[in-house]
This record gives structure tokens, C-alpha cells and sequence, in this order.
């Protein structure tokens, strides 16, 4: 809506100023709508202990909680990381959130008794590394509830994940496997700039 306005506004400048201002003015009254809403949402999904002050950002050492949080939750979780070599901030922080993301998704369609597995690897080319997530998708089987049609639909989880892959120059799979279950794969590039 705003690209919309203020290409509106960039057409009728010269042939009418005061068009073009008002038009401006939607667009500045959008943008400020927009900035309250992404606050507000920021805000919910932030945890309150981040609230008081600008914290480290997760990264792969905080794989281990996280698996522990989502082990309460009913999911079983096997986790396998390659050798721990530095990695840059960024890249970490885009492995804990795909991993954060994918085992949601697992929560969210399989539920509990699922089984989950995390592996964490570098390439043998040392390039790269990539983040595999599969479930065997038997938590809803096991409950007696029937497997969520959309699984394998790509919603908003599925394209923030892919999103978070394509800024560090790398790509993102996900879909259901064939006897079951679903799989995410990322693979992130180690070197070179952000996007």
C-alpha cells in the first residue's frame, strides 16, 4: 500500500502538489502503522527476560536448552552437531532459529510422541554447513489424531526459515518425507557477506 501511495504521489507532483502531500502523508501514517504493529509484535514473541536490555543473540550453544524445552513439551529429541568450530554470529543465530522453527512446526503437526531428529554438520568442503530436522510424523498417528493436511503446505515458519537461509547466501527444502514425517534441510554458506 505504500509503494502504491507514494508512486501515486511521484505521478501527480508536478501536476498537483497538494495530492502528492496528502498522498505522502498516507504513506507516512502507514509506515508509522506498521513500525507500532511490528513492535507490538516483537514485544509478544520476545521472551520478558529480553525486555529490560539487549541481550547476546541464541546460537548453537543454545541448542541444548532449547532441546530441552521442547523434550517437556512431549517431543523426542536426538541432536547431532559436528565438530564445534567458531562460527560467525550471524550464522549461528540462523541455525538456532531454523532449528527453533522446525521443531515447532514438529509440535505444532505431529505433536506429542513424535520423534525428531537435529543434525547439525559441516560440509566436507568446509564451506558450508547444513541444518537437517526430520520427524517421523508418528506423534499424531500415536494419539489417534489424524496428520495435519497442510503439513506440507509452506506457511509463515517454512518461509521465515528460508528467508534466514537466503540472507546468509544459502538455500532452504522442506517437505514430507515418503514414509512419513517431514524434513527440513538449510544449507548455509560459512563465508562471504550477509545479504
Amino acid at each position: 500500500m505504500m509503494t502504491v501511495q507514494a508512486g501515486a504521489a511521484r505521478m501527480v507532483a508536478a501536476d498537483d502538489p497538494r495530492e502528492a502531500l496528502e498522498a505522502m502523508a498516507a504513506v507516512e501514517h502507514a509506515g508509522r502503522q506498521a513500525l507500532d504493529e511490528l513492535r507490538h509484535l516483537l514485544g509478544v514473541l520476545r521472551p520478558s527476560a529480553d525486555r529490560d536490555g539487549l541481550g547476546p543473540q541464541p546460537g548453537l550453544a543454545d541448542l541444548g536448552p532449547l532441546v530441552e524445552q521442547v523434550r517437556e513439551a512431549g517431543l523426542e529429541v536426538s541432536v547431532r552437531c559436528g565438530p564445534q568450530q567458531p562460527l560467525p554470529a550471524r550464522v549461528e543465530l540462523s541455525v538456532y532459529r531454523i532449528v527453533q522453527e522446525a521443531l515447532t512446526n514438529v509440535l505444532k503437526h505431529s505433536g506429542p510422541g513424535a520423534r525428531a531428529e537435529v543434525v547439525v554438520r559441516r560440509e566436507p568442503s568446509g564451506g558450508g554447513l547444513t541444518v537437517e530436522v526430520r520427524d517421523d510424523g508418528r506423534g499424531a498417528a500415536a494419539t489417534g489424531s489424524a496428520p495435519d493436511p497442510d503439513r506440507s503446505a509452506p506457511g509463515h515458519g517454512i518461509v521465515g526459515m528460508r528467508e534466514r537461509a537466503l540472507l546468509l547466501g544459502g538455500g532452504l527444502d522442506a517437505g514430507p518425507l515418503p514414509g512419513g514425517g517431514f524434513r527440513v534441510v538449510a544449507r548455509l554458506p560459512l563465508g562471504g557477506e550477509a545479504q
